[in-house]
């Protein structure tokens, strides 16, 4: 049968999903007895909504997301076989606005980033990353504190990201709080698509149970 990850808490209870405590159920009757005070929902109050979400907003104009200039440096774009010079990169938030020649005015207070002659590429992808398990040996992964774990994993993401590489796939382990910290800029660190548990037969790549442990019987909890 497949077999979750022994970095993965195990529960004894029957009833380990959150949804079954009373607390989750006290929750639920306070969220519901607050929208039952609501008023209805009526067709004239999504017109008046959809209405207003269309009109320009003139007294609250978006702000405009800051623009950075990368000058004297060389650009991959990968597609050519070389790099391409006397180019600079404007940037606006986290979007490519424009690629013009190197020396063309730029707008009053643009952040100008001098890149000393390196090399300027698009972020680099890594369709396989494990954030838990990049760093640790497998039996520190699996015998060390989980703490310890977590603080290797946010280190090894800073590192990932400095390697040029800003967006990963991380093929399973638990990685939901990472990418979270990462999210809302607490740590530095890659874009991370997470899957979650492993999912492994017995014995294969995902199995990291030892010699000693047997499986357990089928139906038995966790």
């Amino acid at each position: 049968m497949p077999q979750i990850s022994l970095i993965y808490p195990l529960y004894e209870h029957s009833e380990a999903c959150l949804c079954h405590s009373p607390a989750f159920r006290r929750i639920n009757t306070v969220m519901t007895e607050e929208a039952a005070k609501a008023p209805p929902i009526t067709t004239a109050t999504v017109s008046a909504a959809l209405s207003d979400a269309s009109s320009p907003h003139t007294e609250n104009p978006t702000p405009s997301a800051p623009l950075k200039a990368f000058t004297n440096v060389r650009i991959f774009d990968g597609v050519s076989d070389a790099l391409r010079e006397g180019l600079q990169v404007i940037v606006e938030g986290n979007k490519i606005k424009a690629i013009e020649p190197e020396g063309t005015p730029l707008p009053a207070g643009i952040d100008v980033i001098d890149g000393a002659g390196g090399v300027l590429m698009p972020g680099l992808i890594d369709a396989h990353w494990h954030a838990i398990m990049a760093r640790p040996s497998m039996m520190t992964a699996m015998t060390a504190d989980f703490s310890y774990i977590q603080a290797l994993a946010i280190a090894e993401a800073k590192a990932t990201v400095l390697r040029g590489f800003t967006t990963v796939r991380d093929m399973g382990g638990p990685v939901f709080g990472l990418k979270r910290a990462i999210d809302e800029r607490i740590t530095a660190g890659p874009r991370i698509y997470p899957s979650g548990a492993f999912i492994s037969q017995t014995g294969g790549h995902g199995d990291f149970r030892l010699l000693h442990e047997v499986p357990r019987a089928p139906g038995d909890s966790l």
